[in-house]
């Protein structure tokens, strides 16, 4: 049986990113303390970078982004154009 997986969207990216978040803590040491592999897509990936920009800063956003894309901490998932119509256009 395959391990399970842990979504992570925006939001969790956010707090953990964010040390001004009032979830940050509660967010660093769940994703420090995960037992299961976090992953999270593309989409997301594009939505937490622009969240990071506007209020943390460029340079968080370059870090959290790249860390993504080499996928140090989640397993990155590319939503494609086939993903969008097999879901009726939700992914």
């Amino acid at each position: 049986m395959p391990s399970p997986l842990t979504f992570a969207d925006t939001g969790a990216w956010y707090a953990f990113v964010d040390k001004s978040d009032a979830h940050h803590v509660a967010a660093s040491q769940f994703i420090q303390n995960l037992t299961s592999p976090l992953v999270t897509s593309t989409y997301i990936l594009d939505e937490t970078v622009t969240l990071i920009k506007l209020h943390v800063g460029h340079s968080a956003a370059v870090r959290f982004g790249e860390s993504l894309r080499q996928q140090q901490i989640a397993r990155l998932v590319k939503i494609t154009e086939q993903d969008e119509d097999s879901h009726g256009g939700q992914a």
